[in-house]
Order: structure tokens, then sequence, then C-alpha cells
């Protein structure tokens, strides 16, 4: 059908309109699907940069504890801080430690390192920051030693010497931190408290190694000599020496050394006992457990020997004619000499001295023993013979009336030991019973105050040995 030329006309401005309200959609959509396919910024933005938002050197004390150090600031392309960047801290020199090492930036772009502990030998202690592929920050602390915390002796102590005399080996002591870490610089006051003398360095300067030195010490004429080693707010460091110096009369501080050989008097100004006896008191330091010596000898009279502790200990046995010998097994600690005659007011010269001897008990020697005492032994053919197959060792012991003993002996070779006790008018009063195989045990409260033998016998055997042991 044809239609009327104003009719057309009106239809094809409807198409139009109707394709003018569809075509402006159709672009809409194809934009928006050409968007959502296309790749393009997310919104996130890069960190561009790291630096340090906190001093990166400086020097503390060793084992300083630094919290919240050190601090880094991240910033991103212009230059804004930038939050949320994940920052890792770590020890990169020295023996440092540190906790809360991942961190991540706050909104000031400021990341910070928990806890830095520097390490306690002196040095360079090196922390370094880093995130992804950021350029690293670096953070040094060099670490110096602290102050003085220790002062200990090194050399010099316990020295004898002559009256008058220098020590062989001069006093030293060592300066600390309370790491260890010696301190050099610091000044040690040495200062002489008894017996006089003097001293070459008296204020002494430590040196690299933390050591300083009295110099050359002499000692004063006679008794006791200290030396004390002093640093401000520590304790003081002591040193001990003795002199050399002969036996006075009836003195308090005389002196016997170990494997010295000192020549004396008696005299009319010599202590006098109630028996009218004259005697001197020598003091003598044991330092190490084991069997001594001691020897008296004089051409003058009949020599008397005894040593004393809380207890008697031991006393002369005329070993060579008129002259005394002692061999007795100790424990450390101070003891007292008694030197003297057998007979009253008896003066003259004599000769005593003492050494560390062997422990064995050999022959029928009595060696002295003291509660305390631990010692090995062996019975020998070579011991004091008992019968044709029988021999022993002998040992003496002080015992007080009313006071228990007891006596332990450890078979070592599973032989044929006895043991028994004698009192001191030489009968026999207590025999070892044996709890097992090869242990004996005896027990004794005494009824008469004196030296007490006790014997160790074996039969038949040319090499036993045995522990005993005194209580």
């Amino acid at each position: 059908m044809i239609l009327p030329v104003a009719a057309a006309q009106r239809q094809r401005a409807a198409r139009m309109r109707l394709v003018g309200r569809v075509y402006p959609f159709c672009a809409i959509l194809f934009l928006a699907v050409s968007c959502r396919d296309a790749s393009g910024p997310t919104g996130v933005i890069d960190p561009e940069s790291m630096e340090a938002a906190s001093d990166t050197s400086g020097v503390e004390v060793v084992g300083t504890v630094l919290p919240g150090f050190p601090r880094v600031l991240v910033k991103d392309a212009n230059g804004n801080p930038l939050g949320g960047v994940t920052v890792t801290f770590a020890v990169t020199r020295g023996s440092s430690f540190i906790s809360g090492q991942s961190v991540t930036t706050n909104p000031s772009g400021i990341a910070v390192l928990g806890t830095w502990a520097l390490g306690t030998i002196p040095g360079i202690n090196e922390v370094t920051a880093s995130s992804g592929s950021l350029r690293p920050v670096k953070f040094q602390m060099s670490t110096v030693v602290g102050s003085p915390a220790s002062i200990a002796m090194l050399t010099g102590d316990a020295q004898v010497a002559q009256a008058g005399g220098f020590v062989a080996v001069n006093p030293r002591v060592r300066v600390a931190d309370r790491y260890d870490n010696p301190i050099a610089g610091v000044v040690v006051a040495f200062a002489i408290l008894t017996g006089g003398g003097s001293l070459e360095n008296p204020n002494a300067r430590t040196d690299s190694s933390g050591v300083a030195s009295s110099g050359a010490w002499r000692l004063g004429p006679r008794g006791s000599q200290v030396l004390a080693a002093q640093v401000p707010n520590l304790t003081p460091v002591s040193f001990a020496a003795t002199v050399i110096a002969p036996i006075l009369p009836c003195a308090n501080d005389n002196v016997l050394l170990e494997n010295t050989t000192v020549q004396a008097q008696l005299t009319s100004q010599s202590c006098a006992a109630s028996d009218g006896r004259y005697y001197e008191r020598v003091r003598i330091v044991i330092g190490q457990r084991g069997a001594y010596d001691f020897n008296l000898t004089s051409t003058d009279f009949d020599t008397w020997l005894e040593l004393v502790g809380a207890d008697p200990i031991a006393e002369n046995d005329n070993r060579q004619q008129s002259n005394s010998g002692i061999k007795v097994l100790l424990v450390p600690q101070t003891y007292t000499l008694i030197i003297s005659s057998t007979g009253p007011r008896v003066t003259g010269a004599y000769v005593v001295s003492f050494r560390r001897t062997d422990e064995m008990v050999d022959g029928c020697e009595e060696a002295f023993v003291m509660r305390g005492i631990v010692s090995e032994q062996l019975t020998t053919f070579s011991d004091c013979k008992i019968s044709d197959w029988e021999q022993a060792d002998r040992f003496k012991v002080y015992l007080r009336s009313g006071v228990p003993v007891s006596v332990h002996l450890d078979d070592l070779s599973y032989s044929d030991h006895g043991l028994s006790l004698w009192n001191p008018a030489g009968a026999i009063v207590a025999l070892g019973s044996t709890p097992s195989s090869y242990r004996h045990t005896l027990t004794f409260t005494p009824t008469i105050t004196g030296y007490y033998r006790i014997e160790v016998s074996n039969y038949g055997d040319g090499g036993a040995m045995y522990n005993i042991t005194v209580n």
C-alpha cells in the first residue's frame, strides 16, 4: 500500500527517534564493557624510597638496650609518607640482639624496631633495615667498656721473703666491667695494711689488658704482712706475705715455713711451762692435705716436739737419739708447733724444719693422724712384723675421754685385712667389724684421754692396698 507523502514522512521521523534512543545506549554499553575488560591502574601506590628517621650512628656502653630504635621513613614517588609497607630489620654486624624486627609503617610512613640490645663486647654493632627492592638503610652503634665492676688478683699472693727483702713476684690485679671486659686507665691504689715495708708504685693505672701492678714490694721487719689493692666502690683485694724471721723468745707471731730450716735458741726469756721447761710456739700453715715430716735437732739438749690444733695431734718420739721427729697426716689448716726440751730450765741452740713427705707408712713407723683424714695405704712384708706371715701398719691418734671415734677401712685389694684400736697402755679396746666383705668399721668411746694406736694388719699378702678414714 502506498501511503500518502505526509504519512511516509511521519513514519521516517519516528524511526529516527527510535534509532537515536538506541544508539546512545549501545555506545554506553560498549564503553562499559570495554572499560571492564581493559587493564589499567588499581589504586595501590608503590613505595619509592626509604630513609633513616633517627640517628644512624652513635656510641654506647656495652650491653645497653635501645628501645624503639632505630626508625626509618618510607615515601611514595611524590615524596609523601607511605603507610602499610613492611620493613624488616636484621643484625648485620656484631653480637647484638633485636626483637620486633618485622614492622609495618604507620600512616606517617614510619617503621620502628622494637628493641636493640647491644653486644657485650666492645666494637661495632650494625642493624640494616630493608623493604623489597628499596635501598637498605644501615645503622651502626659503637660500644665501649662500662665502669669498673670487678677487681681480681692475678699474681703475688702468699709469698715469702727475708725481713726487709723484696717478694719475688710483684702483686698484680685485673680490673673489668660487668661483662669481664678489661678496662684501661683505672687508678688502682695499693696500700700496705700491716707489717710495714714499702711499695714501688702505690698508685698504678691499668694497661690495655686491665692490669695494674704495685711494682716491687719490700716487706717489713716481721709479723703479718698484708697489702690491699683498691678501686672506688669495689671490694679490695688483699695480698699476704710471710717474713722469714728469727724465732723470738716467747713471741706470738713466730712462723715456720715449709721447706725452710731455722736455727734458734731456747733461752731463759723463752716461754716457761708449769714443769719448768722452756718452750717456743711456732705457727704452721698447711695448705694441702697429705703427710708432713717435722724435725727438731740440738747438740745442747734432749729435744721435745709437739704439734697442736684444737687438740694435740702429734708429739716427739725421739726418732734419732736425743732429736725429735714427727710424721703426721694433716688436713689444710693452721697449727702450732711447740719446741721444747725434756728437762726443766734447759737452754741451748736448736734447728727446726718441716717438709712434705711420702704418705705411705712403712716398717714399725707410727704415723700420727687426725680426725678428718683419709689416706690410701699399702701393707707389705716390710711393715711391722706381727708374726711370721702377718704384718701391720700403725697409726697414732689423740682421743679425748668421752668423745667417740670411728675408723673405716676399705680393702682395695680384696685381701685379708684386720682393724684394731689399742689404748695408751697397749691393750686392744676395739676390733673392726665387717658389715661388708671388704669394709671394716670400728667405733669406740674412750674413757682415758691420750694417744691411741690404730693397727691395720694383713696376713700373707705382700702388697695389699686399703683406704683408712678417721672420723
